[in-house]
């Protein structure tokens, strides 16, 4: 039995945004110099490495003392319902992906593997992508940013403006994927209240977005049929998750009883 001295999201509730955004910009700051000093790539791999654990560093911080309800919240993100709706989405998320590849706008999504060979920054990257990114973002966008709107504004504005900043900031596979992948995560977080069933999503759709960042799934997406078939999945997958999101959005009202949002 966990003694609960004060729970992760009335934590993530006293983090203020405008607190958040200096502390991206100081990071920022600190990177930008690093890299000028040892005349490095200010947007390299390991570079970013240090600047999510300096964000991470400031997130912890500010949930000292929710220890208990750590415990208690990952343990309930491995639910089998959760579970089943984490690889629904991821996989739904893959397939849209593929789709909207295909418009003039989006970039390539076929991988790369010209830095296959550098151990560190393929390390850097695989743990970048699959740990760090993840649990960082989904605190600053899901925990703190849309929390802190919804408190302002209400729910749905906040959903949109958070998946929005989060989709611009994901050019890599398509912004109106990522776009997509935000709303979904913004409905996992209050639907289940619980910031660790988003991040598990995130991670679990990261790895996927690793094998084909370094080439794996190419040689299916080079062939058209295997492309076209993945396409029509695609549009499947859309309808559905426009279902998905219409069938919880209407059940919102429900939702925000639990999930407690204080100005």
């Amino acid at each position: 039995m966990y003694t609960i001295k004060e729970t992760i999201n009335s934590a993530l509730n006293r983090i203020k945004a405008s607190q958040l955004i200096i502390a991206c910009f100081i990071a920022m700051l600190v990177i930008v110099i690093v890299s000028i000093l040892f005349n490095t790539d200010s947007e390299g791999t390991t570079l970013n490495v240090v600047l999510y654990l300096i964000i991470l560093v400031y997130l912890l911080f500010n949930l000292r003392g929710t220890g208990a309800s750590v415990k208690l919240s990952l343990k309930s993100a491995f639910k089998i319902n959760h579970l089943k709706e984490i690889v629904f989405i991821v996989i739904a998320n893959l397939f849209v992906t593929v789709l909207l590849s295909v418009m003039p706008f989006s970039m390539s999504i076929l991988g790369s593997d010209i830095l296959l060979n550098n151990y560190v920054v393929v390390g850097s990257d695989i743990v970048l992508t699959i740990i760090l990114a993840p649990i960082v973002e989904e605190l600053v966008f899901r925990g703190v940013l849309l929390r802190w709107l919804g408190s302002r504004f209400n729910i749905y504005i906040a959903i949109i403006v958070t998946s929005l900043i989060f989709g611009v900031l994901h050019d890599t596979g398509g912004i109106f994927s990522a776009i997509i992948f935000g709303v979904c995560m913004s409905v996992l977080y209050v639907k289940t209240n619980n910031i660790f069933v988003p991040i598990l999503a995130h991670m679990f759709n990261n790895i996927i977005a690793e094998f084909l960042a370094y080439g794996y799934f190419d040689s299916l997406l080079n062939n058209d049929f295997i492309f076209g078939i993945m396409c029509i999945i695609g549009v499947i997958f859309i309808i559905i998750l426009v279902y998905y999101l219409f069938k919880n959005f209407k059940k919102f009202k429900f939702y925000l009883k639990d999930f407690r949002i204080e100005s």
